[in-house]
């Protein structure tokens, strides 16, 4: 299960990578681009920090943020393969008569837990689809009393209107300043996030060969002990 899911991880690390090279790649054009036009077309530039490059920043933030948590996810389960591996062997070398038995123990522990943590997750959607049946029929109490007052009550004043159309006003150009203001944060947080994936791939390349090296040891293992076998019946 482990193994299984470590490889998934490795495969999806490995996606990963390659939308954070093509996303890097389209930041760094972007952003000549920009640099390029600003001095003879500062709107064009504007629009193009606004509507592409903050979103494509954004985007590898996020692909990178994806691929962090995959790498420490990796290494804490090749950690736990380790673990479990000298734990097998502790109880190997206590006695062979009992492993049978904890490991059993131990299926049989997680298959209910399992079943625990569906069964209070059951329990807890159909608590929260009763009390959003009943919030939403009392909702739809108020709401209808409400729109019916609504619909009897004088216009929307033109002062209130105007006020609301200001705001509008005041939310675009905010967004705007901070997509502006966001873009170079955002790059330090992909640079950040690079660095230290690109730390840890040596410790991804160290986990992942000494992985092989021991199921290749474990092979030939097996492998000897069916020769002894063979050679016992020989005789």
């Amino acid at each position: 299960m482990i193994e299984q899911e470590k490889v998934n991880m490795w495969e999806l690390m490995q996606s990963i990578r390659q939308y954070v090279y093509v996303g890097k790649k389209i930041d760094e054009q972007l952003e000549q681009k920009v640099y390029a036009i600003e001095a003879t077309d500062p709107e064009k530039a504007r629009i193009i920090k606004e509507e592409m490059l903050f979103y494509v920043r954004q985007k590898n933030t996020d692909f990178l943020t994806q691929l962090a948590v995959n790498v420490q996810g990796y290494l804490a389960l090749d950690t736990i393969r380790r673990n479990n591996l000298e734990l097998i062997k502790g109880v190997d070398r206590a006695t062979t008569t009992t492993v049978s038995a904890l490991r059993t123990a131990v299926v049989v522990a997680q298959a209910m837990t399992n079943q625990k943590l569906v069964l209070d997750q059951i329990t807890a959607l159909n608590k929260t689809t009763s009390s959003l049946i009943e919030s939403t029929s009392a909702m739809l109490k108020r709401q209808s009393g409400e729109i019916h007052e609504q619909a009897t009550s004088s216009s929307i004043e033109l002062d209130k209107l105007q006020n609301a159309f200001n705001n509008v006003y005041d939310t675009m150009d905010m967004i705007s300043n901070y997509k502006i203001e966001a873009l170079e944060n955002m790059k330090q947080t992909v640079n950040t996030l690079t660095t230290e994936v690109d730390k840890a791939q040596k410790y991804l390349d160290k986990s992942n060969q000494t992985t092989v090296l021991e199921v290749s040891k474990e092979l030939d293992s097996k492998k000897i002990t069916n020769q002894s076998s063979s050679v016992d019946i020989d005789i």
